[in-house]
C-alpha cells in the first residue's frame, strides 16, 4: 500500500465541473496534501492506473458516462487500499439511493467550504 494519510497524502479530486475540481484540489494543497484532478470517470481511471501513490479518490457521484459510486467501485477494484470520500449536490436522490439498500461511504454536501473539504478528507484517512 502507498499514498499514506495526513497531511502530505495524495488525493485525487474527480468532477466533471472545472472550477469545483480545481477549488477543491487547490485547497487540499493549501492544508499540505499532494493533489491532482480529473474532470471525469475515464481521466480519473487513468491516473489511477498510472499512480499508485493515490490513497485517496474524492469524487462527485452524479457525472456523464459513469457515475461517481460505479467509478469508485472500478477503482477500488484495482487498488483495493484506495480509501473514497464522495461529493454531491444532489444529496436528494442519494438519500434515495441509500434508503434503497446502495450504502457507499461518507458523502460531502455540495456546496462545500474548503474547510469542510479539509475536515472529510482527514475523516476519510483516518
Amino acid at each position: 500500500m502507498t499514498g499514506g494519510s495526513g497531511p502530505g497524502a495524495f488525493v485525487l479530486v474527480v468532477d466533471d465541473e472545472p472550477m469545483i475540481a480545481e477549488m477543491a484540489t487547490e485547497a487540499l494543497r493549501q492544508a499540505g496534501y499532494r493533489a491532482m484532478f480529473a474532470l471525469d470517470a475515464f481521466s480519473g481511471m487513468g491516473e489511477i492506473e498510472n499512480n499508485k501513490d493515490i490513497g485517496l479518490l474524492f469524487t462527485d457521484i452524479v457525472m456523464p458516462g459513469i457515475d461517481g459510486f460505479r467509478f469508485a467501485d472500478m477503482a477500488t477494484a484495482r487498488r483495493p487500499w484506495l480509501k473514497v470520500l464522495y461529493t454531491t449536490g444532489y444529496m436528494g436522490l442519494v438519500r434515495e439511493l441509500q434508503v434503497a439498500g446502495e450504502l457507499h461511504g461518507q458523502i460531502l454536501d455540495k456546496p462545500y467550504r474548503p474547510d469542510a473539504l479539509i475536515a472529510a478528507v482527514q475523516r476519510a484517512l483516518d
